[in-house]
């Protein structure tokens, strides 16, 4: 996965991209689909939490740490919000609304329509705890600022 299939997006979360501040590069990428052009009911989103894997050149690559998201509609969807721990590319496990709601400092919404928000803060107050476990996992030692 290239920074090139995120660049385009523009906006910070809760749609679009956003840097956050580390060494190496971590992103949030999130994605919103509402069911009207009014926005007033969410129809599926998802937030993934990257990490960079480069040496600051051309060759940039990103692998997935972490993703929320909802979509009901999916064959494989869930009707709840849920977190899912990825590895490799693989789901490694998965976490749901009351196992999030426990760890989150913020309280999780009741209605869907407001899921982005809070995946967008509960990933910003969080990355760091998933990154590290990330690294760990996959003996990766980085220098802390």
């Amino acid at each position: 996965m290239s920074i090139d299939d995120f660049r385009g997006l523009g906006d910070p979360p809760p749609d679009g991209a956003e840097y956050l501040s580390y060494d190496p590069p971590v992103l949030i990428f999130m994605n919103s689909f509402f069911e009207s052009e009014e926005k007033k009911a969410l129809e599926k989103f998802i937030s993934k939490l990257l990490y960079g894997h480069h040496d600051y050149g051309e060759e940039e690559q990103w692998s997935e740490v972490m993703r929320l998201d909802y979509n009901p509609g999916a064959e494989t969807g869930h009707d709840e919000l849920h977190l899912d721990i990825i590895r490799d590319g693989e789901k490694v496990e998965t976490i749901d609304e009351d196992e999030i709601r426990d760890h989150s400092d913020r309280p999780v919404p009741e209605e869907p329509y407001y899921y982005p928000h809070f995946a967008a803060s509960y990933t910003r107050d969080k990355w760091k705890r998933y990154v590290e476990e990330y690294e760990e996992d996959l003996g990766i030692r980085r220098l802390r600022k």
